[in-house]
């Protein structure tokens, strides 16, 4: 009796963890109306939402230059220029070995296809990039959560995701398209069974940013521990090979999936003579350690909100890019209320990567980091698509009204949106 009440429990606990990465077997299917009406609506958004983007950045130069803001330099030089040997002269001991060298490198090929300068290389390929996600994002939204079939679902994730209150990230030429694509093509592949490209697109993640390494990290754990917890179950031989073909998918996905970061490691300790140069710059950008959750509490505790109103290019609210911070682990807390493991814990861990860094500076980042990431996003239209039609339209106005607002202080070049 006990021996089957162990294999219960284990097996139990061996269906929740692979509820995030099961391969599923009901595909949406896209057929006459279904698929065209989305993607026409979306061609549509993207025409108007660079129409408008364009017309407000005229005061600021612009929408190249008025979208280039912060870490946009330093990709564009990575871009235009590779990777220096010494620190920039003059940026105080600053190096473009701080920064990734994914979207640099796919910036350089458009720049060689089209001839276009740095940074309207990055907006252009950005501008792909945006219409690529949101069809990944309807996709994973319809494969992982339950919810009405046909267009008019899809039409509405497509407004919510186009009207989304930080959605100007990935136009800018920073790298919140790049990863959100390749973090949903990553899990789409593993859902679907397809280790090899899941692996590369992986690659691609921790070639993209820190917190790409992360999710690669968390998501080999999520293919190991079902056939981990599996074997402390009675057990065939046939049983036996299962697992050891599953621990081998698991370790073989780790492996591709590190070389985005491996590569870029190798690279610098060719290039500069320190394989970990990208961690060891930091310092010049005040970046130390620190406790993530005092960083948090010292932000919420500042109280100033008021900030948002005065001149946003001289001071930031630190309450208001903890609030993003926290938005991150509540989301995290309703998906594992979900049993959605993998999503929850990429969402905790989200925010640990700039709040370790120490107070103030961890703060800095934060909107970008949590504000921007493909699984709160979902989880919010989850249940802003429950709303009455009335509802419904009333919060994808207050969602563009917000976006809206981020822009202009975007162009302005506000402190709070670093």
């Amino acid at each position: 009796m006990r021996d089957w009440t162990g294999r219960g429990a284990c097996l139990g606990l061996v269906a929740a963890c692979q509820r995030s990465l099961r391969v599923n077997d009901v595909r949406p299917t896209w057929a006459g109306v279904d698929r065209v009406m989305p993607l026409a609506l979306l061609a549509s958004l993207l025409v108007l939402r660079y129409a408008i983007y364009t017309a407000a950045a005229r005061p600021f130069g612009g929408l190249v230059t008025a979208l280039c803001r912060w870490d946009c330099a330093w990709y564009a030089y990575v871009a235009a220029e590779g990777y220096e040997l010494d620190p920039l002269p003059g940026a105080e001991d600053q190096a473009n070995w701080a920064f990734f060298p994914a979207f640099p490198a796919l910036t350089r090929i458009v720049i060689g296809l089209t001839g276009a300068s740095p940074v309207a290389a990055g907006v252009a390929l950005n501008l792909a990039l945006l219409g690529v996600f949101v069809v990944l994002a309807i996709l994973w939204f319809e494969r992982s959560w339950p919810q009405e079939a046909g267009s008019a679902g899809r039409a509405g994730l497509v407004v919510f995701l186009l009207v989304w209150p930080a959605g100007f990230y990935l136009s800018a030429p920073l790298t919140e398209a790049l990863f959100n694509t390749l973090l949903l093509a990553t899990m789409l592949f593993l859902r679907s069974g397809l280790w090899l490209p899941a692996g590369l697109a992986a690659a691609g993640l921790s070639a993209t940013r820190p917190n790409g390494v992360i999710v690669v990290v968390l998501a080999s754990i999520a293919l190991a521990i079902p056939p981990l917890l599996r074997l402390a179950a009675p057990h065939s031989i046939e049983d036996r090979s299962e697992v050891a073909l599953a621990l081998l998918r698991a370790a073989a996905f780790s492996a591709l999936g590190g070389l985005g970061i491996a590569g870029f490691m190798i690279f610098l300790h060719l290039r500069v003579g320190d394989a970990l140069a990208f961690v060891h710059v930091q310092v010049a950008w005040g970046h130390g350690l620190g406790d993530p959750f005092s960083t948090l509490l010292r932000g919420l505790r500042a109280a100033d909100l008021a900030n948002l109103a005065g001149d946003v290019t001289q001071t930031r609210s630190e309450t208001f890019l903890s609030l993003a911070g926290l938005a991150s682990f509540l989301v995290a807390g309703w998906l594992a209320w979900r049993r959605r493991w993998l999503e929850a814990a990429v969402l905790v861990a989200t925010p640990m990567v700039p709040l370790s860094t120490g107070y103030p500076i961890g703060l800095i980042g934060l909107q970008r980091y949590v504000l921007t990431n493909p699984f709160l996003m979902l989880a919010i239209w989850d249940l802003v698509r429950r709303l009455p039609p009335t509802g419904r339209a009333a919060a994808m106005a207050a969602l563009a009204a917000a976006q809206g607002w981020g822009l202009w202080m975007l162009y302005r070049g506000a402190l709070v949106l670093v």
